[in-house]
C-alpha cells in the first residue's frame, strides 16, 4: 500500500487539511512530504470542478492499489477518459531501457515500431555519446533522456512534449531539428494529437506518459499542466510501490538464503540469540523456541565459555576481538561438536548485534586428533614393546570417544577362541576381578564377541536391556554401553577392540574411529612380529657366520700348521723360505676371518686393528723388531670380499720392506735416517684412507729403495705377481711406485671396481 497518500476535498466542504491514511509499516521521508505540499498548493490554486475530481481520483487511485500491477490498471484506464485520447501507453524503466509495461488502443505495429528508443548496434547494444548517453532514434528518447531545447513551445518547463497537430510540426521542422519537435512514427501512424510526459521521482525518470489521437487539438495548456502534476503524483506512487515490491523482493531472497543456508547463521543481542536459522536447529538438536528463549552462553561448552563471553563482549563495545576462532557446544543430546564462528558486529532493529555464520569441524577436529594420536603411537613404536603399544592404543581410542573402558583381543587362527592382549590403563585400574581370563572360547563369550559372530561394527546403547548378556565377572566395572570392532585381513577376523561407558550413545563417527585405531593396532602386531621375526633370523644368521668366520679361521690354522711341519722336515734353505712366505700369506688371510669372528660387526673389517696384528706377525716372523712400523687407517672399514686382497697386497710389499729394505752392510743410508737421538731409525709406513667410494691404499718404506733399472711391473717373482694381479685385475685400480727416498707404493681402487670381480 502507498504510504501516506492525501485525500483532497473541493473548498467549502470543510476547511482543507491533509487528511491522511496512513501505513502502518513506515512513514513517509522529508523529501515525498514537501512534494505532497507543493502538489497540495497547486491544487488548492485551481477552482475547476475537472481538476478537483481528476486530482482526487487518481489520488485515490494512488492510495487504494495495493501493488504496482493493480496501480498501473487502474491508473492507465483513467487517463485514457481524462485526455479524451484513443491510445495511451506508460514506458517504465528497466535498468537502462524503458519498455512499455502497459498501452491501451495502440496497435501492434506501432508498438513494434517504437520498442526500442535508442540506436542500436548490431550485436544488439544501444549507441551512446561520449557522454555515455545513449543515441535517440524517437522523440520518446529525446524526452526521457533530457536533450531538447526548452525555448522550443512545444515543450513544458517538467520536461515533457505535447502537440495538437503533430503533421504540422513535422512540416515546420527541418532535419537539423530532429530531436526537438519530430515524431515521425506517431504521424506514419495517423495521431495528431500527441503528450510525452516524463515521470519523475527524487530527480531521476523513472518512466514516460504517452497520450495519442488521431483528432487534433485534444489538449490545451492547462490540461497539459493538469495532467504532469497528476502524473507526478503518479509518479511518486510507482516508485513507492516499486521500492516495496523491491525491498519483498530483497527479504524474500535474504529469508531464502539464511532458511536454505546448510550453515548455521545466528544473530545476537544482549548475550541472547534473537535469530536463528534452520541450518541452527538442526546443529544443535534445540527447537527455534529452545534457542530463542535461553542465553547462548548456556549452550557453549564450560572450558570455553569465558573466552567466548570475553570476545563477544569486546566486540559488542567496539574493541578489537578476533573474527574467527573455534569453541565446543554441547547439543540437546549431550554430545560435544567443535565449532567455527565468523563474526561481525552488525546493527539489528536500532542496536549493535553481532552476526555469526557457524561451521561443524567436529569431523575436521577428529581426524586432526586422530592424525596426532598416530603420530604419537608412531614414535612410541619404537621404545615400547607390543604389549605396551596395544594399552596405548586402546587409551587414545578411550580419549578420542570418550569411554571409560576399553580391550583387545586376538582372535585365533582356528577361528574358535580369543586371547586377551591388553586393556586400557583405566581398565587395568578398575576392573580386577578377570586378571587371569585370557582366553575366551568364542562359544562361551558375552555380547562383546557379537562384533564376530556378526563379523561387523557392534554398537550396544543399552546394555541392560539385552537379553543375551551373560553377566559380568566379580569386581567388573558395570557395563552401560559398548562398541566393539572387529579387525579384518583376508576375509578373516583376526582380532577385535571394545571400549565402553561413553557418556552419550555411541554411533556411526565413533566405529569409523575406533576402527582406524583397531586396525592400526593390528598393523603394528604385524611390524612388531615381522620385527622380532626379522630380529630372531639375523641372530641366527650372525650365529652362523661366525661359526663360518671361526671354522674358516681353524682350517686356514690348520694349513699354516702343516706348512710348518713340513718346512721344519726340510733341509733346502731355498724350499723352507718358499714355505714360510706361502704361511704368511695364508695368516693374511685367516686373520681377516678372525677379526670378523671377533668383531662386533660380521660384516666389515676394522682395517687399523687388521693391519696392527698383521704387521705385528710379520715383524716377529722375520726377526726385524728394530724397524718401526705406523700404520694409519683409523675408522676405516672394508668387507671381506676388499679386505683379503688389500691383507694380501701387505703382507708381500712389507715382507719385501722386512727383506730387503734395511740390509745392514748398507752405510750409505744410515746417515739419512738417523733419527732424533742420533741412532739409525728405519720406517715402514701403512695407511688407508677414502674419500666416498674411493680408496688409497700406501705402503712405504725409507729403506734403500728398488735396484736401478729395476722394471717391477714385469718382475716374475710370486711376491710382486701376486701384488699386481691382486690390485690391477680384482681390486681394478691403479698403482703408483715413488723410488725417492725409500720405495711407495700407492694403489688407488674404488668399491665398485673392486667388486666387478666378484659379480
Amino acid at each position: 500500500m502507498v504510504t501516506a497518500i492525501p485525500v483532497f476535498h473541493r473548498p467549502g466542504e470543510y476547511p482543507f487539511q491533509g487528511e491522511r491514511i496512513l501505513d502502518d509499516r513506515k512513514p513517509p521521508d522529508d523529501i515525498e512530504m514537501a512534494f505532497l505540499r507543493k502538489r497540495i498548493d497547486q491544487l488548492e490554486a485551481w477552482q475547476s470542478e475537472e481538476q478537483y475530481a481528476a486530482a482526487r481520483q487518481v489520488l485515490h487511485i494512488c492510495n487504494v492499489a495495493t501493488n504496482r500491477h493493480e496501480l498501473i490498471n487502474l491508473l492507465l484506464p483513467f487517463l485514457q477518459r481524462f485526455t479524451n485520447c484513443q491510445a495511451v501507453g506508460l514506458r517504465l524503466r528497466q535498468g537502462d531501457h524503458f519498455p512499455y509495461c502497459a498501452t491501451r488502443g495502440f496497435p501492434q505495429s506501432f508498438l513494434t515500431a517504437e520498442k526500442s528508443l535508442g540506436a542500436c548496434h548490431q550485436a544488439g547494444g544501444l549507441v551512446a555519446d561520449r557522454a555515455h548517453n545513449a543515441a535517440a532514434a524517437s522523440l520518446c528518447g529525446d524526452i526521457l533522456s533530457g536533450r531538447f531545447d526548452p525555448a522550443q513551445p512545444f515543450f513544458t518547463a517538467g520536461g515533457g512534449f505535447w502537440t495538437n497537430s503533430a503533421a504540422g510540426l513535422s512540416a515546420a521542422s527541418t532535419a537539423t531539428d530532429h530531436p526537438n519537435g519530430r515524431c515521425d512514427l506517431c504521424i506514419s501512424a495517423g495521431y495528431q494529437s500527441v503528450a510525452l510526459l516524463p515521470l519523475h521521482y527524487r530527480d531521476t525518470t523513472i518512466g514516460l506518459l504517452q497520450c495519442n489521437d488521431r483528432e487534433k487539438d485534444r489538449f490545451s495548456p492547462g490540461k497539459i499542466d493538469l495532467l504532469e502534476n497528476l502524473v507526478a503524483s503518479a509518479a511518486t506512487a510507482l516508485a513507492r510501490h516499486r521500492a516495496d515490491e523491491e525491498l519483498r523482493a530483497s527479504e524474500k531472497n535474504y529469508r531464502h538464503l539464511v532458511e536454505n543456508s546448510p550453515e548455521a547463521i545466528i544473530i545476537t543481542q544482549n548475550e541472547h540469540l534473537c535469530l536463528v536459522n534452520p541450518a541452527t536447529a538442526r546443529l544443535t538438536g534445540y527447537s527455534t523456541e529452545q534457542l530463542l528463549r535461553s542465553p547462548f552462553i548456556e549452550f557453549i561448552h564450560p572450558a570455553d565459555r569465558q573466552t567466548v563471553m570475553t570476545y563477544y563482549r569486546k566486540r559488542m563495545r567496539g574493541e578489537d576481538a578476533p573474527h574467527a576462532y573455534s569453541f565446543r557446544l554441547v547439543c540437546q543430546d549431550g554430545t560435544v561438536k567443535w565449532l567455527d564462528l565468523h563474526a561481525s558486529l552488525i546493527d539489528w532493529q536500532g542496536k549493535a548485534a553481532s552476526l555469526n555464520f557457524i561451521t561443524d569441524i567436529t569431523k575436521r577436529k577428529k581426524n586432526e586428533e586422530l592424525l596426532r594420536a598416530r603420530l604419537r603411537l608412531s614414535e612410541a613404536a619404537a621404545t615400547h614393546d607390543l604389549k605396551s603399544l596395544l594399552q596405548k592404543i586402546i587409551d587414545e581410542a578411550e580419549l578420542l570417544t570418550g569411554s571409560c573402558i576399553g580391550l583387545f583381543h586376538f582372535f585365533n587362527d582356528d577361528q574358535q577362541a580369543m586371547s586377551l592382549q591388553a586393556w586400557s590403563t583405566a581398565t587395568t585400574s578398575i576392573c580386577t576381578g578377570n586378571n587371569q581370563r585370557t582366553h575366551s572360547p568364542l562359544d562361551k563369550a558375552g555380547v562383546w564377541a557379537d562384533c564376530i559372530r556378526q563379523g561387523r561394527a557392534i554398537i550396544h546403547n543399552d546394555y541392560a536391556a539385552l537379553n543375551h548378556r551373560r553377566g559380568m565377572p566379580a569386581n567388573h566395572v558395570v557395563l552401560v554401553r559398548e562398541l566393539t570392532v572387529p579387525v579384518i585381513r583376508h576375509g578373516k577376523i583376526v582380532a577385535l577392540m571394545a571400549v565402553g561407558n561413553k557418556d552419550t550413545d555411541y554411533n556411526q563417527e565413533d566405529i569409523d574411529l575406533v576402527t582406524t585405531l583397531a586396525n592400526l593396532a593390528w598393523d603394528i602386531v604385524l611390524r612388531k612380529r615381522a620385527e622380532d621375526a626379522l630380529r630372531d633370523s639375523l641372530a641366527e644368521k650372525e650365529v652362523l657366520l661366525r661359526e663360518v668366520h671361526h671354522r674358516v679361521k681353524n682350517n686356514m690354522a690348520a694349513i699354516i700348521g702343516l706348512f710348518e711341519m713340513q718346512r721344519q722336515a726340510i733341509d733346502d734353505p731355498g724350499a723352507r723360505t718358499i714355505l714360510a712366505e706361502l704361511s704368511s700369506r695364508v695368516r693374511a688371510m685367516s686373520l681377516v676371518h678372525e677379526k670378523l669372528y671377533r668383531s662386533t660387526s660380521l660384516a666389515r673389517v676394522d682395517f687399523q686393528d687388521y693391519c696392527h696384528s698383521l704387521i705385528s706377525h710379520l715383524r716377529n716372523s722375520f726377526g726385524s723388531l728394530f724397524i718401526r712400523c705406523e700404520i694409519a687407517a683409523l675408522e676405516v672399514t672394508l668387507p671381506l670380499d676388499l679386505a683379503v686382497p688389500c691383507g694380501i697386497i701387505i703382507n708381500e710389499l712389507v715382507t719385501n720392506a722386512l727383506k730387503y729394505a734395511f740390509p745392514d752392510n748398507i752405510q750409505n743410508h744410515k746417515n739419512d735416517c738417523k733419527g732424533d737421538s742420533g741412532r739409525t731409525t728405519y720406517r715402514i709406513l701403512v695407511s688407508l684412507e677414502h674419500q666416498d667410494d674411493i680408496f688409497t691404499l700406501t705402503v712405504a718404506d725409507n729403506g734403500v729403495g728398488l735396484p736401478p733399472g729395476y722394471d717391477w711391473s714385469t718382475a716374475k717373482t710370486m711376491g710382486l705377481t701376486l701384488v699386481r694381479m691382486l690390485g690391477q685385475h680384482q681390486l681394478g685400480g691403479r698403482y703408483q711406485v715413488d723410488n725417492t727416498g725409500g720405495t711407495t707404493f700407492t694403489l688407488i681402487f674404488s668399491v665398485r671396481n673392486g667388486r666387478k670381480y666378484h659379480e
